[in-house]
C-alpha cells in the first residue's frame, strides 16, 4: 500500500497561509493554544500588532472606562522580559493607550526596543492627555517621558482623539526622539469641535520632524466630542460667526479675515517644507452641526443652485446625508483654500511655489479614499477600523 508523505515544512507553510488571513487577535490567541507547533507559527502573527492598554472593555455607571486587573502589569514590558526578547523583532505596529505614569513604570531604567516597528498608534484621552497622575514612587530619572516610547522610532505615527486647539507634539509624555524618523502623521479627530478660531494653536516646532512627507486629517464621527465642546453654546460651535469663506459662504461678515484653525495647515507654515496634507471625511462635520446650522446651510445650497428642492427629500435618509455631506466638503475645502491663500499672500510666495502648495492639499470623502487609495491606507488599517 502506498503512503503519501507530507513534508513538515509544507504543512507549516499551509498553516501559516491560513493564519495570515485571520485579523482578530482573540482568534489568533486561541490558535496559539492548539499545540506547540501551531503556537510557534501563530505567536509571531499575534505579536505583529502589539497593543498595550491598562483599560478593560467595561465602563462604570458614569460611562467612564474601567481599569483592567488582568492588564495591570502589561505596561512593565521591556526587552529583558523573556517573551519580549523573543518576539520583539516581529512587531510591525504598536498601539499604546493613555495611562497613568505608574502603569508604564516611568521610574524604571529599562526600555522597550522594537527594531522592525513601522507604525505607532497612540490613543489619547480628551484634551490631548496621554499620561495622567503622578508617580507614587521615587525615581532618579529626571524625565516625564513615557518609558515605553523612549526607544521607539516609527515611520508612521497615528494619533487618535485629537483636539485641534490642544494639539501639541511636544507633550511631556512623548519623547522628542519619537518624531525623528516619522514620514507619515495620521490624526483622527472628532467633527464635534471647534474647527475655526481667532486664537491659533500651532504645532510646537521644538520636535524634530525633518522626514515628514504627509499628514492625514481624518474626521471620525465615532469619536466623542471634547469635553470643552457644547453645541448649545454659540462660542463652541464648529464655525465662528466671524468666518468669511469663498464658495457657498458658510457665514457672512464684513470682516476681511478668515480665522481657520491654523492647526490644520501647520505643516505648511514654512515655505521650505514639502508636505502633503490630506483631509479625509471632512463632510461629516455637517452631521455634527446643530439643526439650525444644518438648515441654514441647506438654504444657502438652494440659493446658490447647488441643490434643487427635490434634492432635500428624494432618496433614502442615507443617500440624502451623503449628498449633504459631499456639499459640505466643498464648503470646508473653500474655507481651507481661503486661509491658505491668505498665508501665501503674507509670505509673498512666487506663483510656481503657490501652485506647488495647492497641489499638496487633497480632499476626499471616506468612501473615495477607501476605493481609490487602498494600497495606501491598507498599510496602517484594516477596512473594519475605518468602516464601522
Amino acid at each position: 500500500m502506498n503512503t503519501q508523505y507530507t513534508s513538515p515544512n509544507l504543512l507549516n507553510e499551509i498553516i501559516l497561509r491560513i493564519l495570515q488571513n485571520i485579523s482578530e487577535r482573540s482568534t489568533l490567541a486561541s490558535c496559539c493554544q492548539v499545540s506547540r507547533m501551531v503556537y510557534d507559527i501563530a505567536s509571531p502573527l499575534l505579536w505583529r500588532n502589539l497593543r498595550l492598554t491598562p483599560w478593560s472593555d467595561r465602563r462604570d455607571p458614569g460611562g467612564e472606562r474601567e481599569l483592567s486587573d488582568y492588564r495591570e502589569d502589561h505596561g512593565k514590558l521591556n526587552n529583558r522580559t523573556r517573551r519580549v526578547s523573543k518576539m520583539k523583532n516581529g512587531v510591525k505596529k504598536f498601539t499604546l493607550e493613555y495611562h497613568s505614569v505608574d502603569w508604564c513604570g516611568i521610574d524604571r531604567p529599562t526600555r522597550l526596543h522594537l527594531p522592525n516597528l513601522q507604525t505607532l498608534e497612540l490613543v489619547l484621552k480628551d484634551r490631548h492627555a496621554f499620561h495622567f497622575g503622578k508617580t507614587s514612587r521615587t525615581s532618579s530619572l529626571n524625565s516625564n517621558d513615557c518609558r515605553l516610547l523612549k526607544s521607539i522610532k516609527p515611520k508612521t505615527i497615528i494619533i487618535r482623539n485629537c483636539v485641534l486647539t490642544k494639539l501639541r507634539l511636544d507633550t511631556p509624555s512623548m519623547p522628542s526622539g519619537l518624531w525623528e524618523e516619522c514620514q507619515t502623521l495620521i490624526l483622527f479627530c472628532s467633527p464635534k469641535q471647534r474647527i475655526t478660531s481667532s486664537t491659533y494653536s500651532r504645532w510646537n516646532k521644538s520636535v524634530e520632524m525633518n522626514h515628514l512627507k504627509r499628514v492625514y486629517w481624518i474626521f471620525d464621527p465615532m469619536i466623542d466630542a471634547p469635553t470643552s465642546w457644547d453645541p448649545s453654546i454659540d462660542e463652541h460651535v464648529q464655525f465662528d460667526e466671524s468666518v468669511v469663506t469663498s464658495g457657498l459662504g458658510l457665514f457672512h461678515s464684513s470682516s476681511d479675515s478668515v480665522n481657520c484653525e491654523l492647526t490644520l495647515l501647520d505643516p505648511l507654515e514654512s515655505s521650505e517644507t514639502d508636505v502633503e496634507i490630506h483631509f479625509i471625511n471632512s463632510g461629516c462635520i455637517y452631521s455634527a452641526l446643530n439643526e439650525t446650522r444644518r438648515i441654514e446651510f441647506l438654504e444657502r445650497c438652494l440659493g446658490y443652485g447647488i441643490f434643487k428642492e427635490e434634492d432635500l427629500t428624494s432618496g433614502t435618509p442615507e443617500c440624502r446625508t451623503m449628498r449633504f455631506q459631499n456639499a459640505f466638503q466643498t464648503e470646508f475645502q473653500s474655507l481651507i483654500a481661503r486661509r491658505l491663500e491668505r498665508m501665501m499672500s503674507i509670505d509673498r510666495l512666487e506663483e510656481d511655489k503657490k501652485e506647488e502648495i495647492w497641489k499638496s492639499i487633497k480632499f476626499k470623502s471616506l468612501q473615495k479614499w477607501l476605493e481609490e487609495d487602498e494600497k495606501e491606507w491598507s498599510q496602517w488599517f484594516d477596512r473594519d477600523e475605518l468602516v464601522r
